[in-house]
């Protein structure tokens, strides 16, 4: 797998959406290549940043914060 691809999987990777195959060459790829690994790290902080972001934002809501 190239680079240009494996960027274009990073968010089904994370989105948990690659097949068995697709899987196993991204993450043969992002192993051994350290640009394509700390975009899926940043991609990864971010998403997962986001997505508490919202919970917290959501329980303060509910809370009346």
């Amino acid at each position: 797998m190239k680079c240009e691809e494996a960027l274009t999987k990073i968010e089904a990777y994370i989105n948990h959406t690659l097949n068995g195959r697709e899987l196993e060459e991204f993450l043969e790829h992002v192993t051994s290549c350290q640009e394509c690994y700390d975009e899926l790290e940043t991609y990864y902080i971010i998403s997962v940043g986001t997505v508490s972001y919202t919970h917290l934002r959501a329980h303060e809501t509910t809370l009346h914060l």
